[in-house]
């Protein structure tokens, strides 16, 4: 249950940003991991290295063996889809990275943070060719040089820093064919390799690997190598050696890539050739899976295969230097973080300790022990092997893994707070998607445990079926329990004594188009409860649909209210005035009826029936039909939040306060000892950071508190009931503990 503040003064509505004041001691709990996609090895200081993912970037200064967050958040340098990372060879701590939109970042701080050159990649499409086949390369030797291919073929350079690029040549452009892979050898500059993509059958007949002598203006063909088809890597080593992998084979030269031979057939799949940076000369092939060490000019070889995790894909590896005298190999692995590989007992080792790049939502404490900490993991990969809910008895330092193979991704945890005097025998609640492989049957995506988490089952009765046999629920976004759903409620406040036996879940839609449902029996059935509320609308021009995501009880008389989102569009793009009821909604019948309840709450433009949507809401614990309502209005580049009131049951609304610009709030919380203070909890704008602020009046003014934090995207913010000041946020980078400074109002009653 969510709870907020006392009332406003009669007609103040001011929004007082005082200074920011950070929290303190904001750390990173865990847990540590993630999907990455890129690693770097700082060329010049030993032991740091960059690994990059979805949801943002570390940096390690021990080879791997501890991690630490940098730069100001995911949508900062957007990491989904890099399209170039590089580090320059004479400058140390300069970084150079292209995101997916486009745009060149570099850093001057080894990724501290990071600024835009002003130089975003044109597009020069050409259709066919995958927009993924690009590379950006530091010219050794030469400070602020580098050479960017793209993936229609073009060859830019820049010599600024990347601040501008000139093309170098169009060779391949002109040939249909896209440079996936450029080494530049270190001796000479001058001296280029390219590795070419795949060739459709209407491309002209250009040789996979390429030589340049004159620094990439001009190529020539490559003799002694498949002359057709896809070359996917192609590197320079010490001693005059050179590898490639072409149409999944592996080639290697002795001097310097005037002639070649064949080693053959490696994985097709992310072959990476890599030389161990100190010692006898080493190159070590990592593919998808495999692994092989190379000595002896190829003619030695051994599996280096030893420890790698099961079912996970290396999408990328870098040596690093480990002191004068060893090295590790750290490769970019699918759904496990960063692996590790030791040359000295030929085996792999996760290394995650600090690597917080998994995001989580559905964020939960366990009732009496607020150490005992629940969160969901919200990564959408659909591989059966990666649990959705993490665990932990320590406060964040260690946690373990729940929900494996049941679901896709988890969105929230609701724990019974009467069955949690002993944490064997407390019921809990998850809702997330569905695990949804072929052949076998989808679950409703809502799971219960009686043993505080350990053994979880999929609640699926009463749900419409599925063609599968299963049951159809497209996602769920939360599970509320009502606390005066015991056997016998006392007359007034939550129950004591339980278990609570009614609950809700909030979907995103299911087979027969409802939308909100109810148990009265702890999960083992249910029943829709959506009558009033807005079906989807079709017609001829689009769609218009109802997207119901956060509902809250009235502590003292069981009115529910939810909020919701819509979703219109046309089909052909062109923009449409929407007329489907959005915004809050409440039952006074326990779901059995629906009403809107938005009169006040801005419209979308040019509708007079859609509002706009409201993301979060909160109930006062002390004053039936008092609530709050985080009303946010999508706009490109100009999204904000504002806080509306209500004291009337939603039946009228007014702003609490001016817009919180920058802020997109996806959270309400209040403070329970204090109801006047509200916390809110949300996303950046425009690739922002998220924010965190306080609210010590009942939501009249707000003090930001997150500073310094490295998040895009904050889901979730619980208080420590035991510990007022502690904070903790489920975000894109993990779980986050803060504490906040002392409020006024406790400050106040000190004196």
């Amino acid at each position: 249950m969510k709870i907020t503040g006392l009332p406003l003064a009669c007609g103040v509505f001011a929004l007082f940003l005082g200074s920011a004041v950070p929290a303190e001691e904001w750390r990173g709990l865990g847990p540590d991991g993630g999907d990455m996609v890129r690693v770097l090895a700082d060329p010049l200081v030993a032991g740091r290295a960059y690994a990059v993912g979805p949801q943002g970037m570390a940096r390690t200064s021990t080879a791997g063996a501890s991690w630490a967050a940098v730069g100001s958040g995911p949508a900062v340098f957007s990491t989904a889809t890099p399209w170039g990372f590089a580090a320059d060879t004479q400058v140390q701590d300069r970084l150079y990275f292209i995101d997916y939109t486009g745009r060149v970042l570099r850093s001057d701080n080894a990724a501290l943070s990071w600024s835009a050159t002003g130089y975003t990649v044109p597009d020069f499409s050409v259709p066919g060719l995958l927009p993924n086949w690009t590379t950006l390369t530091a010219v050794p030797g030469a400070a602020g040089s580098l050479v960017l291919t793209l993936h229609d073929g073009f060859i830019l350079k820049s010599t600024d820093a990347g601040a501008s690029f000139d093309v170098l040549s169009p060779q391949f452009a002109y040939q249909h064919r896209a440079v996936v892979s450029l080494a530049i050898d270190p001796a000479n500059p001058q001296h280029m390799l390219a590795a070419l993509g795949y060739m459709d059958d209407d491309m002209e007949n250009v040789a996979t690997l390429q030589r340049s002598t004159d620094g990439g203006a001009n190529w020539s063909p490559v003799i002694g190598v498949p002359a057709m088809g896809e070359g996917t890597f192609v590197a320079f080593h010490s001693q005059q050696r050179a590898t490639a992998v072409l149409d999944g084979a592996l080639y290697f030269s002795t001097d310097n890539g005037q002639n070649w031979q064949a080693y053959g057939t490696v994985s097709y799949y992310g072959s990476t050739v890599v030389e161990a940076p100190v010692g006898p000369q080493r190159l070590i092939l990592k593919s998808d899976q495999a692994c092989i060490s190379f000595t002896n000019d190829f003619t030695q070889s051994e599996s280096c295969e030893n420890g790698w995790p099961a079912g996970a894909t290396a999408r990328h590896v870098a040596a690093v230097r480990d002191g004068p005298q060893g090295f590790r190999l750290i490769a970019a692995a699918s759904g496990q973080g960063t692996v590790a590989y030791f040359p000295e007992t030929n085996r792999w080792e996760t290394r995650n300790r600090g690597l917080q790049i998994a995001p989580v939502r559905g964020l939960a404490l366990q009732p009496g022990d607020s150490r005992r900490l629940f969160v969901g993991n919200a990564t959408s990969d659909i591989r059966p092997e990666l649990d959705r809910l993490f665990a932990s008895s320590d406060g964040g330092q260690n946690w373990d893994g729940r929900i494996n193979f049941l679901a896709r991704y988890m969105r929230g945890v609701e724990i019974d707070p009467t069955t949690a005097s002993e944490p064997g025998t407390t019921v809990m609640y998850a809702a997330g998607t569905t695990q949804r492989r072929a052949g076998q049957p989808y679950n409703s995506g809502i799971y219960k445990s009686s043993d505080g988490g350990v053994a979880w089952m999929p609640l699926d009765n009463g749900f419409p079926p599925s063609s599968n046999g299963g049951v159809l629920v497209y996602s769920v976004r939360q599970v509320k329990l009502d606390p005066r759903s015991c056997a016998q409620p006392p007359a007034q406040g939550p129950c004591r004594q339980g278990p609570l036996n009614t609950l809700y879940a909030v979907t995103s839609g299911s087979g027969n188009g409802q939308t909100v449902y109810k148990s009265t029996q702890g999960g083992n059935a249910w029943q829709p409860a959506s009558t009033g509320l807005p079906t989807i609308i079709e017609d001829a021009q689009g769609v218009e649909n109802l997207q119901p995501i956060d509902l809250e009880i009235d502590p003292l008389n069981g009115d529910l209210f939810l909020s919701a989102f819509c979703d219109y569009y046309n089909d052909d793009n062109s923009a449409r005035v929407p007329v489907i009821r959005c915004g809050v909604f409440r039952s006074s019948d326990g779901g059995a009826n629906w009403q809107h309840r938005s009169n006040g709450l801005p419209l979308v433009a040019g509708s007079a029936t859609t509002h706009q949507d409201v993301l979060a809401l909160a109930v006062h614990p002390r004053r039936a039909g008092v609530l709050w309502a985080a009303v946010t209005a999508l706009t490109a580049g100009d999204s904000s939040s504002t806080i509306y009131r209500s004291t009337d049951a939603g039946a009228s609304w007014a702003p609490a306060s001016a817009p919180l610009a920058g802020c997109i709030v996806r959270d309400l919380q209040v403070d329970g000892a204090a109801p006047e203070v509200i916390y809110a909890a949300g996303s950046g704008v425009a690739g922002g950071v998220g924010c965190v602020l306080r609210s010590e009046d009942g939501g009249s003014s707000w003090t930001p508190l997150g500073v310094g934090l490295p998040l895009t995207w904050i889901y979730d913010l619980r208080q420590d009931p035991a510990d007022r000041r502690r904070i903790l946020l489920a975000s894109d980078r993990g779980v986050w503990e803060g504490m906040a400074p002392s409020d006024r109002i406790f400050t106040d009653t000190a004196r």
